[in-house]
């Protein structure tokens, strides 16, 4: 029945953009968006999952297979949500886009870009856009005992720097006091030591002033106070990496190469370092930040990526609508804006949409952030379903 009453086409074959014309062309469309490209199952680990990954089996009320996280259950959710008001005889008031990429895994460079350029290239834009991103989770804020449902209005930029450096190499029996791996070393060592300035802004200012009513009296009064307190409140949140990368430019050394035998010293050195960086840090004041803080004239350091989205709205109609949508679903829950971390196709959609948000309709566990892109990933029956009613409520709270 989805077909029967959308239009629908293909970007770059694999791409699909559906329709749903509304009964008002003056007001903006709408646009939901997902994923149903997945990460591999690493070689030699299909024998670890209780089901097979590719096999999409139902048991015990759990769905099991790689991709019901991230992000089948988007996918899946919104066309089982337009069915069920299809089926009901439901309108939308305004055009309403659904639109799904094949490789947001790697970019989305063929998938959500080639549909933006698409739209754009029609004049199509968005009151808002909403992607997979935050999730509800338990025990995520602290002095706060409910469920938190988080609304990504933002996602860290990506950066890669690489530090090098080169220099004569010799005999090992023979090394200079300063070796170029000892250098490298060196330099790694003072930028986890000094790290990014942190700061409580934005986004995550905005995550702790919502969330601050229901907190336990002590913290309630701390982030009442934030203007007095807000060294304690960022000395509280450095005190776990989730909620440090709330606050700063993070820093994560992931590759270092250097040296071929184990008597020979290296000519070259170098190290990789990714960077999720915070919104309003550019590209070059990060450069600068690492040459300062390494201090070594010898050493090459090159930066590339890209910068933090633009933060949307957290008082516009489009966020209620989300906010809502989640509570009639999730009664129990706050739900509140917050910045994410990892990437998503969202940020494509930003050039044809006033607002874009990143939001996956589950109550989350540690166990599952775990399974996400790892073996035995799965999703609850009861998760899945509470995902289709959330579109289902966010598509009519969308056409009041």
């Amino acid at each position: 029945m989805v077909y029967s009453q959308q239009e629908f086409e293909t970007v770059n074959d694999y791409a699909l953009v559906y329709k749903w014309t509304g009964t008002d062309s003056n007001l903006k469309p709408i646009g939901l968006t997902s994923h149903y490209d997945v990460v591999p199952v690493l070689e030699r680990t299909e024998s670890d999952w209780e089901h097979g990954p590719f096999s999409g089996t139902v048991s015990d009320g759990v769905i099991w297979g790689r991709g019901t996280l991230d992000d089948k259950i988007g996918v899946m959710g919104i066309l089982e949500a337009v069915q069920h008001l299809v089926q009901q005889g439901f309108e939308p008031k305004r055009d309403m886009y659904f639109m799904f990429g094949f490789d947001e895994e790697i970019g989305g460079a063929e998938g959500a870009k080639a549909i933006v350029d698409l739209l754009e290239q029609r004049n199509i834009t968005f009151e808002y856009v909403l992607d997979v991103g935050g999730a509800i989770v338990e025990e995520m804020v602290p002095g706060v005992s409910q469920p938190v449902g988080v609304v990504g209005v933002s996602e860290k930029g990506s950066a890669t720097a690489e530090l090098s450096i080169e220099g004569s190499g010799g005999h090992s029996s023979q090394p200079n006091d300063q070796t170029n791996i000892g250098r490298i070393a060196s330099a790694i060592s003072k930028l986890e030591e000094t790290q990014f300035k942190e700061d409580l802004q934005g986004p995550g200012e905005d995550l702790f002033e919502f969330v601050a009513p229901e907190m336990s009296f002590g913290m309630k009064y701390v982030f009442a106070n934030k203007t007095v307190f807000e060294p304690i409140i960022e000395e509280i949140l450095l005190d776990q990496p989730a909620s440090a990368a709330l606050i700063r430019t993070t820093i994560a050394p992931t590759i270092f190469q250097a040296g071929e035998q184990y008597n020979a010293l290296p000519e070259k050195a170098s190290a990789i370092i990714n960077l999720r960086v915070m919104p309003g840090d550019s590209l070059r004041d990060i450069k600068q930040f690492i040459v300062n803080t390494i201090d070594d004239p010898d050493i090459q350091v090159t930066i590339t990526g890209s910068e933090a989205t633009k933060v949307s709205a957290s008082d516009s109609n489009a966020f209620q609508n989300v906010q809502q949508a989640a509570r009639n679903v999730h009664h129990d829950s706050i739900i509140a804006p917050y910045l994410m971390f990892a990437g998503s196709d969202a940020k494509h959609y930003e050039r044809i949409s006033e607002d874009t948000y990143r939001f996956l309709p589950a109550l989350i566990t540690s166990e599952d952030l775990q399974r996400m892109h790892g073996t035995n990933e799965q999703i609850s029956v009861e998760n899945y379903v509470n995902a289709i009613k959330f579109f289902i409520e966010l598509i009519q709270e969308s056409n009041h």
